[in-house]
């Protein structure tokens, strides 16, 4: 037996076995049918009805779909994942759900800023001053990622107490242009209207209601001499609500501070410190995006 079967050898005891049910009259060498659970085999019909229970209720549970097919466990898995191709997801949060309209325009105003941007290259963006504001807490505490550090096996993981946000904050009002922030907000726009002189410059602002009112178009227009680029509707347009805010809050995050002055002056210290090439990659990262947000037909998007 065991030159019969040389890649697995074969005991002593199980050879006894064989050839005493073969001396009995035993001619089959298939396995006897034995009590057990039987394997289980889905239908077309299961499938059928599973679909259909899906589709009226997307929020439907395995269990309950268990208990209505009167199915086990692992039987209704199986057809979710291996029939259905079908998994179970949270719903993605977005700051607001677009209309169809407000879709379209996205896709409207990304489709002129590219167009823009083809015919001017960066001296579109060198007469570009983008507008936004952010609020910062005296106090916000580190993320858990923020937090983590490096142990030894065996040794216990640390402990942080949660701590909340603090109640007092103040909001930060930020220009920047693709050389970085200005300093001066008067002094940065007068350089730029003398630079931009015979072709104008342009203010990108977000799409709050105290910027879109027809005081502060025509402040913009008339006493600034601006262009006024169109708003975003979501974040994920706007150079500072992308970019520049989620990494200063990331800096800001764990430091507590006892006034405004504080908390303006290392504010400023980490904007200030920003490289010019950092803001070209920002206004280079916003051409991109405006490139997702037609690929995407309007609607938000994160990440690229």
């Amino acid at each position: 037996m065991n030159e019969a079967s040389s890649k697995t050898p074969v005991k002593r005891m199980l050879v006894y076995k064989w050839h005493k049910r073969f001396s009995e009259g035993r001619d089959s060498i298939c396995d006897d049918v034995r009590s057990g659970r039987p394997v289980s085999q889905t239908t077309e019909s299961d499938v059928e009805a599973a679909k259909n229970i899906v589709d009226a209720d997307r929020r439907v549970t395995l269990h309950e779909i268990c208990k209505m097919l009167d199915m086990s466990y692992g039987s209704v898995r199986r057809i979710m994942k291996d029939s259905l191709k079908m998994s179970r997801v949270s719903p993605r949060w977005v700051p607001r759900l677009l209309t169809e309209d407000e879709m379209s325009k996205r896709v409207r105003e990304s489709r002129r800023f590219l167009t823009r941007y083809e015919q001017e290259g960066n001296r579109f963006f060198e007469k570009i001053v983008t507008c936004d504001e952010t609020w910062r807490f005296f106090y916000d505490p580190e993320t858990k990622q923020q937090s983590s550090q490096w142990k030894t096996t065996g040794c216990p993981p640390p402990k942080k107490a949660q701590s909340p946000r603090s109640i007092g904050k103040h909001m930060f009002i930020v220009f920047c242009d693709v050389q970085g922030f200005g300093r001066d907000l008067y002094r940065a726009m007068a350089l730029k209207r003398s630079q931009a002189l015979h072709d104008g410059w342009i203010l990108h602002q977000d799409n709050a209601p105290a910027h879109r009112s027809e005081e502060a178009e025509t402040t913009a227009t008339i006493q600034l001499e601006a262009e006024i680029l169109p708003p975003p509707y979501l974040a994920d347009l706007a150079p500072c609500d992308f970019t520049l805010f989620p990494k200063l809050k990331c800096e800001l995050k764990g430091k507590r501070f006892n006034d405004f002055q504080e908390l303006q002056s290392e504010a400023q210290t980490h904007m200030y410190s920003y490289k010019s090439e950092w803001f070209s990659y920002i206004y280079r990262q916003w051409v991109a995006r405006h490139r997702r947000c037609i690929a995407a037909n309007g609607s938000n998007f994160e990440k690229l």
